[in-house]
């Protein structure tokens, strides 16, 4: 795929699922990576948040802690 048709399947993707996008004077690439960003910072507040559990918490933490580590990719 060429890199003209990827462009255009990510900015055809944010202005679809993505309410509210583009929210700024950006090209897709752009939108992507910060989106990306805000992403990622939002997941590292929220495994942060919750801290490391241990068997004491209930299991929609530690399933919410596991997500977060996933997409930070630790």
């Amino acid at each position: 795929m060429s890199a003209e048709r990827q462009t255009k399947v990510i900015a055809d993707y944010i202005m679809a699922e993505i309410p509210g996008e583009p929210g700024q004077d950006e090209g897709a690439g752009d939108t992507a990576v910060r989106l990306l960003k805000q992403y990622r910072n939002a997941f590292a507040k929220i495994k942060n948040e919750l801290g490391v559990p241990d068997e004491n918490y209930p299991a929609p933490v530690v399933n919410a802690w596991a997500i977060a580590s996933g997409v930070l990719g630790q």
